[in-house]
């Protein structure tokens, strides 16, 4: 007890008094962290002995397993290294450092050289039931393996030493093995197995646990695409906090394929994160997350999930307004826009011409048409929009790589209909603007919202005003967790064109209504 007392605090120990919290509390807010994570499959019983094991550190303390550490980092908000938790606060081998500091020398020559190689070893490996899980334990240790007695090992160790300097090998592996005992041979030797087991579970991120994270990142983004939880306000947090669980096990090492896999959920809600700022009217880190989204995209390899982050961008960049360059407040802001967003979709073509889902294709070419109609170019936004029909003519069902790609046969029908005001063409607008709202779906509140105000804004520049307050009395109610940017862009473009009828009272009573969106 005197020795407990009298030690220093190991971090993770100094942590947790930092906050004022017990063991227990400790351990209850832990399983606390697991019972909400939707990824878990179990909830492991965390208990006050186990925190009490973890903070002891490597002396006379346990490490705790990945899925541990992942949710201590988490409840700190601490890095491993800055809870004491990385493999470099913990010595390895364990077993041969601690006979050392005891004075038994000549330990690691007898029957402890597997025991301790093997135990090192499998401390830092996932739990047992991951890697049966996986089925990947088919080639770790048996515990039921009859283990060499102290003399057996000694003649396995001298055997070998003999065939080794009779080949002449020995020199090499001494030089590998840093050091000139007769036994170093040996040990480099017979620890290699024990020390590729190591390297090949160094990660419990199992098949499981990544089809879990795969199940919650494409429920964000089911409900992203519909915002029936409360708009993007209410998904920021719990989609930042998924993100935290998938950089914590990135900074892990990580077979390619795993590493590969993370790299695309970490993708997706980078964009999701990106359209939740851009929503808020927050280019600026609306583009840090798209950026971040590309970098991610880029390390998972795949092509068609580049060129979609590319298209998100330019999304972005290109702008809601349904006013081109000859009718913009900011002309030369709105041409730049317009620029940057063709020089994006022409590095998204660069990806898509490799590998991508006929929806990005779509998406593609109709934002291409939004930025050519921004500048007034109307040839080549027809040319445009009929290689995104093409493209959404020729998608299946199942045609989507990913979650995140929310573009169909209505949204492509908005895009012309926002191509067609932006040339102020206002029967063709309208025309593909009825074809958008009799595919919208009941949940699709924005979207429908937006078709609306943009069928309103095509009667007042046809000068029907009858029809014109006749579409704006059936725009949606939008409670304010859903006016996003695009939204109150549309309202104000509506506001502008309905003006100069503000005599009639119809149209000053809908003007109203529209005062409390924009």
């Amino acid at each position: 007890m005197g020795s407990e007392e009298s030690r220093a605090l190991t971090l993770l120990e100094r942590a947790r008094e930092e906050r004022g919290w017990s063991a227990e509390g400790v351990a209850k807010r832990l399983r606390e962290l697991f019972a909400t994570d939707p990824t878990c499959m179990t909830e492991p019983n965390v208990t006050r002995g186990m925190v009490r094991a973890w903070e002891r550190g490597p002396d006379g303390g346990k490490r705790p397993q990945t899925r541990y550490r992942l949710k201590l980092c988490m409840l700190y908000g601490k890095s491993e290294a800055d809870l004491g938790l990385d493999k470099a606060s913990w010595p390895w081998p364990r077993v041969r450092a601690r006979k050392h500091e005891r004075g038994d020398d000549h330990a690691d020559l007898a029957t402890g050289m597997y025991a301790a190689e093997t135990v090192a070893a499998t401390d830092s490996l996932p739990p047992s039931d991951s890697l049966q899980q996986e089925g990947a334990g088919n080639g770790s240790a048996n515990p039921d393996r009859t283990q060499p007695t102290e003399e057996e090992a000694e003649m396995e160790r001298q055997e070998f030493l003999r065939a080794l300097m009779a080949m002449g090998a020995g020199t090499a592996l001494e030089v590998l093995a840093g050091r000139s005992e007769a036994s170093a041979p040996f040990d480099v030797f017979a620890s290699a197995p024990a020390k590729a087991m190591q390297a090949l579970h160094r990660s419990s991120v199992t098949t499981g646990d990544l089809r879990g994270y795969e199940r919650v990142t494409s429920g964000f983004a089911r409900n992203y695409a519909t915002r029936l939880d409360g708009g993007p306000v209410a998904l920021v947090a719990p989609m930042l906090a998924h993100l935290h669980t998938l950089l914590l096990a990135l900074e892990q090492p990580q077979p390619p394929n795993t590493r590969r896999r993370l790299c695309v959920q970490v993708t997706q809600l980078n964009v999701l994160l990106g359209t939740a700022a851009f929503d808020l009217n927050n280019l600026f880190v609306a583009r840090s997350y798209y950026g971040s989204a590309l970098v991610a995209a880029e390390q998972s390899e795949e092509a068609a999930l580049c060129a979609d982050v590319l298209v998100k961008t330019a999304w972005a960049v290109v702008g809601r307004s349904t006013r081109s360059v000859r009718y913009a407040d900011q002309p030369e802001r709105t041409a730049a826009r317009a620029r940057e967003a063709l020089e994006l979709l022409g590095q998204a073509q660069g990806f898509a011409d490799r590998d991508a889902s006929p929806w990005t294709r779509a998406q593609l070419a109709g934002l291409r048409a939004e930025a050519y109609a921004s500048l007034g170019q109307k040839q080549a936004t027809e040319a445009s929009l009929q290689q995104a029909h093409r493209a959404a003519d020729g998608a299946r069902p199942g045609a989507r790589r990913y979650p995140i790609e929310f573009y169909d046969q209505a949204r492509l029908a908005s895009s012309e209909g926002l191509c067609y005001l932006r040339l102020h063409e206002p029967k063709l607008a309208q025309a593909a603007l009825r074809a958008s709202q009799a595919l919208q779906g009941p949940t699709m509140l924005i979207n429908r919202s937006i078709v609306q105000l943009d069928l309103a804004i095509t009667s007042f520049q046809l000068r029907d005003v009858d029809q014109a307050c006749e579409f704006g009395d059936q725009i949606p109610d939008v409670g304010p967790t859903h006016q996003v940017i695009a939204v109150r862009q549309h309202t104000q473009d509506l506001r502008r064109e309905l003006a100069p009828y503000r005599s009639v009272r119809a149209v000053r009573e809908l003007d109203e209504r529209l005062r409390a969106i924009a």
